[in-house]
């Protein structure tokens, strides 16, 4: 063999495992950059449970006691110990703000109460509306949607992608959103993941069957306002001062109000008032309205 061939040979040889480096290189960077791209799509989770789910596990819970221990709620689950998808379910009531944890023990709320045993249909589903309010991101994609005609369910995905940042099981989380949407009374017609428009309802305390119409006609005012939930419920709370009371208060809002027009300094000024109506569940009603109104005085709020 020639030098020059063993010399060529070589530096086939060097070029080959200079080639396969680059390879392997590019292929990491590939991998590497696709981990990114999965990561991205991801974006972030969601609540485990529907309303529907959330409270039929909260009939498991002793009506009298109206609370359970963890590892018994567990079992009653179908689980052998309080960890694991248990815990996503707990977190699911909590969001709901239907239960909380006590030490070793999940306790129902008042609001929990309210939807599983409720003297009338009226208050359960106001119990219901209230719940499904509470959670931020069925909230938010709820109040972007118009109410009282068609929108197309292709715009409710893409908000919730797009806005919400939920990628990854998105239609498990509109499937999730529709049925809550419906057990709440706030969604005509039955849930289809699969339908090109809904139809949501205003989210008022008037209960959406015949069970609780006439009720409801006979309570005028409540209808008249508009649940409000979430983050915008516990804003109106800050600002009365009633913080402290979110967890047994339900907020309301009316769903129309009065227009005061003026014109200053070339401008048109719009004043809409739409009064604002705060629940409070007590037991201990001589106890809780000195704080209330010391509360709300110190707003700025005469009462």
């Amino acid at each position: 063999m020639s030098e020059s061939e063993t010399g060529s040979e070589n530096t086939e040889g060097s070029a080959s495992v200079e080639d396969s480096g680059k390879s392997a290189q590019m292929t990491q960077e590939s991998k590497n950059g696709a981990d990114k791209s999965a990561k991205r799509l991801h974006g972030k989770g969601f609540i485990y449970w529907g309303i529907r789910d959330a409270e039929d596990a909260l009939r498991k819970i002793d009506h009298t006691a109206k609370r359970m221990s963890k590892d018994g709620f567990a079992r009653a689950l179908g689980h052998e110990k309080a960890e694991g998808r248990f815990m996503h379910k707990v977190e699911s009531l909590r969001l709901y703000k239907l239960a909380e944890e006590d030490g070793d023990d999940i306790v129902l709320t008042p609001l929990a109460i309210d939807m599983l045993y409720g003297g009338s249909e009226a208050t359960r589903t106001k119990a219901r509306t209230a719940a499904f309010l509470n959670y931020e991101d069925f909230n938010k994609t709820f109040t972007e949607c118009p109410k009282g005609q068609d929108h197309a369910l292709q715009y409710v995905k893409e908000y919730v992608s797009g806005k919400l940042g939920i990628r990854n099981g998105l239609d498990r989380f509109v499937r999730l959103f529709l049925e809550s949407a419906g057990f709440a009374g706030l969604l005509e017609g039955e849930p289809d993941a699969d339908a090109k428009t809904i139809r949501l309802r205003h989210a008022t305390s008037a209960p959406a069957n015949g069970e609780g119409a006439a009720a409801a006609g006979s309570q005028k005012p409540e209808s008249d306002f508009e649940v409000v939930g979430g983050d915008q419920a516990s804003e109106l709370l800050a600002t009365f001062g009633l913080a402290d009371f979110a967890g047994r208060a339900e907020v309301g809002q009316k769903v129309s109000g009065k227009v005061a027009q003026s014109f200053e300094n070339g401008q048109l000024v719009l004043v809409v008032n739409r009064p604002v109506r705060v629940m409070i569940r007590s037991e201990d009603i001589l106890l809780d309205f000195p704080e209330i109104v010391k509360a709300m005085r110190a707003k700025g709020l005469a009462i």
